[in-house]
């Protein structure tokens, strides 16, 4: 139940009654509109059925503000945009999470590599022509004496290298 009043001048007055059975029930929601007169240019909204002129920023917002049977605010309303747009900013923001996280790994496995990387270079082993050396065979694991050359380096013992720590 509604009731749609327009004053005939620039002050409405309105008497509100509360009765005490009245508490705890929904209450009531009072809507108000300024118009310009009918007759004036009207640069905003123009209400056709009362030919009155309403702000530009009530357009689209949900409410009759025209009146309770003309909805001349609320015609060709592209709601769907407002969808759109929301939408839009979700996946955005979504695309945009999900690629800082692959950037975030990418540059930890990058780090970690390089860490790995510095700690074996640091480290240079040193060998004497003609010393001679003990290696593990990979395949039954018995010690074999090898004279020391340059293509023999990389399968030497650590245990019989002289290390130095290059910084």
């Amino acid at each position: 139940d509604s009731e749609h009043i327009v004053s005939r001048g620039s002050l409405l007055r309105m008497n509100f009654l509360a009765a005490a059975r009245a508490v705890g029930a929904k209450g009531f929601k009072a809507v108000w509109t300024e118009i310009q007169d009918p007759g004036v240019q009207c640069n905003q909204v123009l209400c056709k059925s009362t030919n009155s002129c309403i702000s530009r920023v009530l357009r689209c917002d949900g409410m009759k503000n025209c009146g309770p049977v003309d909805v001349s605010d609320e015609e060709n309303c592209d709601k769907a945009s407002e969808v759109n747009v929301l939408m839009l900013v979700g996946v955005v923001l979504g695309i945009s999470s999900v690629l800082a996280i692959v950037v975030c790994i990418w540059c930890q496995r990058k780090r970690s590599q390089k860490r790995k990387e510095n700690s074996l270079s640091h480290h240079v082993h040193v060998y004497e022509r003609g010393a001679r050396f003990a290696s593990m065979d990979s395949v039954d694991r018995s010690v074999s004496p090898v004279v020391g050359t340059r293509k023999a380096q990389h399968h030497l013992s650590h245990a019989s290298l002289r290390t130095e720590t290059v910084v």
